[in-house]
């Protein structure tokens, strides 16, 4: 009985986790990216792409939380390594916005938590 307790705890915690991530991405998507000013045909690119697998993913029905979880992890470390790396702001206030966002992703993924199964 334990177990089952146990097992539903860390399936809870795991399904509030992505709930937390997915609020993230959904804020990369709508905030962060939003202002990054690529100036290349080849960064527009980049761009549309980024955000169109942020859609696709965010688009898709959930069937397995774990996999989800490391999906969006992934997602939100490109947008943090990739996409938010060229945002470019003209203000004191954009530079500590990119800031405030890029330090909340990363205490949202790092550290990744430890491998093996989550249940």
């Amino acid at each position: 009985m334990n177990d089952d307790i146990t097992a539903h705890e860390i399936a809870q915690e795991n399904t509030e986790r992505l709930g937390e991530l997915f609020e993230m991405l959904r804020e990369v998507r709508e905030k962060g990216l939003i202002y990054w000013e690529p100036n290349t045909s080849r960064g527009a690119d980049n761009l549309r792409e980024m955000l169109a697998g942020i859609d696709r993913f965010m688009a898709a029905a959930v069937h397995d939380v774990d996999q989800a979880i490391d999906k969006t992890t992934e997602l939100l470390r490109d947008a943090r390594d990739n996409g938010l790396i060229y945002w470019e702001p003209n203000t004191d206030r954009g530079a500590e916005r990119k800031s405030d966002m890029v330090a909340r992703i990363d205490a949202l993924i790092e550290p990744a938590p430890a491998p093996g199964p989550r249940m």
